[in-house]
């Protein structure tokens, strides 16, 4: 507690009394003014205040790889890759360097080895999603309707995602 809490305790009846207008004057404003220990604030859950996670240490997420090599950053419709890790975002970069699409772009189109720098520059996550099902099938609708360009190069992979409904059923 703050040792000078009278004084704190009349700024506040001021600004009540230069601020508020009664009604009649019978009327009266009374402030009370109450007290908590420190032990019974800490029991009020906080948001997260652990420190924030860095973008490449981040899982379970869907993100966008834009390229900026040459010409392709000035291509109307530029060159984006979609994809969905569940581990880090920082080894899914280190996969992508070692073989896909993205690494596959940069050979075709700009005749060159894409470096780590240049993927991490050129990544932004969309969304993170706990659920692996439901991240997937966000991948998916993202590539159906954005459909980006370097995703086309790489068509040998092949996914199958298990879409799950309610069954309602009604006694009649």
């Amino acid at each position: 507690m703050n040792s000078n809490y009278k004084k704190d305790e009349k700024a506040l009846r001021d600004i009540l009394r230069d601020n508020i207008k009664k009604k009649s004057d019978d009327h009266q404003i009374k402030l009370m003014i109450y007290y908590k220990t420190s032990k019974t604030t800490n029991l009020f859950m906080k948001n997260n205040l652990g420190p924030k996670v860095r973008d490449l240490a981040s899982t379970h997420v869907v993100y966008e790889y834009n390229c900026h090599i040459d010409a392709c950053k000035h291509l109307s419709k530029e060159a984006t890759y979609d994809g969905v890790t569940t581990c880090t975002l920082s080894r899914r970069l280190s996969n992508h360097k070692q073989k896909g699409a993205i690494k596959q772009h940069c050979l075709d189109a700009h005749n060159k080895m894409i470096t780590r720098k240049e993927i991490e520059g050129s990544i932004r996550i969309r969304y993170k999603e706990r659920d692996t099902n439901r991240l997937k099938i966000l991948e998916s609708l993202i590539i159906l309707q954005e459909d980006p360009v370097i995703n086309k190069q790489d068509t040998g992979n092949t996914r199958t995602l298990k879409l799950y409904g309610t069954s309602m059923s009604r006694d009649i």
